[in-house]
């Protein structure tokens, strides 16, 4: 998160998250609109099953690079795109967010009760030693 003295976090847009987040399917279903390629087609093309190629389905990395060769984008975008997606949708579910607070209040105890927080035994708020 980037922070800046006197501003409110969340007036920064880099901070910001999106309402709904953007799913790879569908800027998938916009780029092969804009081609005129249909679905049957694609599937064809990259040879996998038609119902693979949908605007609401999860896309895995293996059907990423395939479309990518086939629509000549980056694969890197859709993968992003999809991490993107799974991780905001998972900040926002209720089950999840009880288990982080669970999880955040663990910490905060044993962080309490403990001076020696870092893996390399330094004691925290000490620089860690160089490494040569």
């Amino acid at each position: 998160m980037i922070t800046l003295p006197g501003v409110d976090p969340m007036m920064i847009a880099n901070n910001l998250e999106p309402y709904e987040p953007t799913h790879p399917g569908w800027l998938l279903k916009i780029e092969i609109e804009h081609r005129r390629i249909s679905r049957h087609k694609l599937a064809d093309m990259i040879g996998v099953d038609y119902k693979t190629v949908h605007e609401r389905r999860r896309v895995d990395a293996e059907f990423v690079v395939l479309a990518a060769a086939a629509l000549d984008v980056s694969a890197n975008l859709f993968i992003a795109l999809q991490t993107d997606y799974d991780t905001l949708t998972a900040k926002r579910n209720n089950e999840i967010i009880a288990r982080v607070a669970k999880i955040k209040e663990a910490n905060a105890r044993v962080n309490k009760n403990t001076a020696m927080t870092r893996f390399d035994n330094t004691p925290a708020g000490l620089p860690v030693p160089a490494v040569m």
